[in-house]
């Protein structure tokens, strides 16, 4: 049963605080949860749909605590005996977040769902993911930051703004530049910015 709560398209879900790290839509990574009010975010999602919402805390960026978040699907949890909590998660979608409340036991908060514009020439998508691809498996030779398993997961995904995200999330960019192309949510500036890193 669907306990998700609707009023105007808005969303509630409790929430995880992650630091220093961007998780994307499309792009399947572990989570390490170590705090108890983390914990029983986690719980409390696990008993209502499996779904969270993570919300990205970065000291560089204005009010600490952004209203830009992901809501993801948690695929898998593994418990430690110290306590601590690694998660399997798939992000879903991204999410402007309305309010976060507190409470004693967990986070949670009001959500809207964020849709991407689809305003680039679909009749080229071939040639911008191969230009991509191309350009990302170059960086990669001098980086040597994914292995060759992972660039061939990037040259088998079809839809674009998968494939920009997942790129995205396996490029060392500064995590302001991250964040902002998180936050754009035309697919065909995404595409641009992308490029001109």
């Amino acid at each position: 049963m669907n306990k998700e709560i609707k009023f105007n398209l808005i969303l509630s879900y409790p929430i995880i605080i992650v630091s220093n790290i961007i998780i994307y839509p499309f792009v399947t990574i572990n989570l390490l949860i170590n705090e108890n009010i983390l914990i029983n975010s986690l719980y409390r999602s696990i008993e209502i749909n499996n779904k969270i919402v993570l919300l990205i805390k970065n000291n560089n960026i204005i009010n600490n605590l952004n209203n830009i978040g992901i809501l993801v699907n948690i695929i898998k949890i593994l418990k430690f005996p110290n306590g601590n909590i690694k998660i399997l998660i798939k992000g879903i979608n991204l999410v402007k977040i309305l309010n976060c409340i507190f409470n004693k036991k967990y986070i949670y908060g009001s959500i809207e769902i964020l849709n991407y514009i689809y305003d680039y020439n679909i009749n080229k998508t071939i040639i911008y993911k191969r230009f991509i691809l191309n350009k990302f498996y170059k960086y990669n030779l001098f980086n040597k930051i994914v292995t060759n398993k992972i660039i061939n997961f990037l040259s088998n995904i079809k839809e674009l703004i998968k494939l920009l995200n997942n790129i995205i999330y396996y490029s060392n960019f500064k995590f302001i530049n991250k964040y902002k192309l998180l936050c754009e949510l035309s697919i065909k500036k995404n595409l641009y910015l992308l490029i001109n890193y």
